[in-house]
């Protein structure tokens, strides 16, 4: 038996009630065979003391696993038990017949809450051994929280909550310590399905959310059904390192979860322990990362610096990274279970320097398309109550059906880069979300829907320092580590989040400054690529460029603007005035001509013609 349930046990002896929530849908080995929680549940109780257990719920009414517990339920119904029962240290003898009339008593008549309930008021006044009463599928008896209360359901829960609470108090002081607990245990997946006013505040009243199962019982599933699986078979594992291999890649799943697997390992035969991992979780039999070839592998750094200029450094620390994950390594020296993020880096330095370009390039690269890149504006979700956008609302507010915009999106594309903006803007207490998803790579909404982030690579970008740092007459490592001091200034000493720090490890990226005029002008020069091939494809001229405007573009922007200056720079002065003269030359526009941009000495701008292509 699992510690919780050791720790269920006695809190079943010394409380009235117990709300039991989370995990209760579960499957429990017992006896050689799964069973649900209520049964569960019943047969241990027995198994420590506990003589009568019964289970009631809207659909069968109330049940006992045995003729005999139904008998002395009777019993007590009936106000039949022997006073010398109850004296202290004296055996009740499951021999020694109760009335012939609980034979005769039909549960059908507590089919309903009210009868139940009113039954219960008496039975755990009667009542002289240890006896538990569950009531399953809590969930749909009070409704929800917005949702006001029947009459009837309301008189109804006051009296359960009278039974919960000792509805005469505990009796005479001698009798305090001999007194056989009743105790009254209901099962609900959401606590929010429960009126708080049943429970808090309330010491004789436990609250008790059921985790999944812990290591050694899904040690103990994979040891019973390993065949089942039909793992692939690798001789560089034995039996009992593949074992402990799915117990740490199946951390927070529960039993029925694996016993799904278990059917769907029968379908789809030989796979390895993380393909059958993918396809249970994200319907992927092959995931992307499988598709990085050595070839392209080694090309990571060139392909990434096709698009990110003049940040070599970023660059090869992210390819270090995508290196890192592809052969398996990610997050090894935290964990064996490998359920963390395949990367997680944090990119901060000025605006326009290209923070935000690489980490779409980073998508491209990895799943081949720029928009596998998620990007979160982290400055939306500056309030305190932002978090509920994110991950989703809690159980009976508005949006809760909706889900949170970062589980679903996770859902719908497992393998992506996530991206999250100006990470310094966010509400502290969303960065408190980061942690689980770091630490453990999966985050559960209200509704209990499972994101898993371990496909995933996580980019946070910051602008922090950005306005402190003086560049001026210092090396690029100077410039670095007042960053890096910035940035960790920020955590500990702002956010007083040093835990999200240490998760991010060295993976803090510094983006140098664009100043060097060269560069600019190279960075210019890949940004109009996309404008030559519009243009050739729209209206089938070549735009040409005369060498001389680059510098002329790059002097026109905002140095302290980064890329985006230079963008800004292009757009005034080049992308303007073009529209408006390919509108008003529309008919010349051929195929075989081109159209020539040169800067026009006399009136100082950029000008254009049309001549016939050489």
């Amino acid at each position: 038996m699992e510690r919780q349930f050791t720790n269920l046990v006695r809190e079943a002896k010394t409380k009235k009630g117990i709300v039991l929530y989370g995990n209760t849908r579960e499957e429990f080995f017992y006896d050689g065979k799964y069973v649900l929680l209520p049964q569960y549940i019943s047969e241990i109780l027995k198994e420590n003391g506990f003589m009568v257990v019964g289970t009631w719920d809207r659909f069968q009414g109330l049940s006992f696993e045995t003729p005999r517990e139904k008998e002395i339920f009777s019993s007590w119904y009936r106000d039949e038990s022997c006073e010398s029962a109850e004296e202290e240290g004296e055996t009740y003898d499951l021999g020694n017949p109760v009335s012939q009339k609980s034979d005769d008593l039909d549960l059908t008549a507590f089919r309903e809450f009210d009868q139940y309930i009113s039954a219960l008021s008496g039975v755990m006044e009667s009542a002289n051994r240890p006896c538990a009463f569950i009531l399953d599928w809590s969930d749909f008896q009070f409704g929800t929280v917005q949702t006001p209360l029947a009459p009837e359901d309301r008189m109804s829960l006051e009296l359960l909550a009278k039974l919960m609470t000792g509805r005469h108090g505990t009796g005479a002081p001698n009798k305090i310590l001999g007194r056989s607990p009743a105790v009254v245990i209901l099962i609900t997946a959401t606590l929010a399905s429960i009126p708080p006013v049943f429970y808090r505040p309330e010491s004789r009243v436990k609250l008790y959310s059921l985790a999944p199962p812990e290591k050694n019982t899904r040690v103990r599933f994979f040891e019973a059904h390993l065949e089942d699986f039909n793992i692939k078979q690798n001789s560089e594992r034995t039996r009992a390192e593949i074992i402990d291999l799915l117990a740490d890649m199946s951390d927070g799943m529960k039993t029925v979860d694996l016993i799904q697997m278990v059917k769907l390992a029968r379908e789809e035969r030989g796979l390895t322990p993380e393909k059958l991992f993918n396809l249970y979780r994200f319907g992927e039999r092959k995931s992307p990362w499988e598709d990085l070839s050595d070839s392209k592998l080694q090309n990571v750094e060139p392909e990434l610096k096709k698009r990110v200029i003049g940040q070599d450094s970023a660059v090869h620390h992210v390819a270090t990274t995508i290196i890192k994950a592809a052969v398996g390594l990610s997050g090894i020296q935290h964990s064996a279970k490998m359920c963390k993020p395949k990367g997680v880096l944090f990119f901060v330095g000025p605006t326009g320097v290209g923070k935000t370009e690489l980490a779409k390039t980073t998508a491209e690269f990895l799943f081949g398309d720029e928009n596998a890149c998620i990007r979160f504006d982290m400055s939306e979700y500056s309030h305190e109550e932002s978090d509920q956008r994110l991950i989703g609302a809690p159980p009976g507010y508005v949006g809760f059906e909706e889900g949170g915009q970062l589980i679903n999106a996770v859902i719908e594309r497992p393998f992506c880069v996530l991206l999250f903006d100006e990470i310094e803007k966010a509400h502290p207490r969303i960065l408190d979300k980061f942690l689980q998803i770091l630490e453990d790579g999966r985050l559960t909404d209200g509704k209990g829907v499972t994101a898993y982030f371990s496909e995933a690579v996580i980019i946070f970008t910051s602008n922090i320092g950005s306005s402190d740092v003086d560049e001026r007459n210092k090396n690029s490592e100077e410039i670095e580590n007042e960053y890096l001091s910035k940035v960790k200034s920020h955590f500990n000493n702002v956010l007083k989040r040093p835990e999200l720090l240490n998760r991010i490890g060295d993976n803090i990226i510094v983006f140098q400054s664009v100043n060097d005029p060269q560069l600019r002008t190279k960075i210019i020069k890949r940004k109009l690529i996309p404008l030559k091939e519009l243009i050739k494809n729209k209206y089938g001229v070549s735009l040409i460029i005369n060498d001389e405007l680059y510098p002329f573009f790059e002097k026109r922007a905002d140095s302290s603007h980064g890329g985006r200056g230079l963008l800004n720079a292009v757009e005034r002065d080049l992308i303007n005035p073009l529209s408006f003269y390919i509108f008003t030359n529309k008919q010349f526009l051929k195929e075989g001509r081109e159209i020539i941009v040169y800067y026009n000495n006399e009136s100082k701008k950029v000008d254009f013609d049309i001549r016939e292509t050489k």
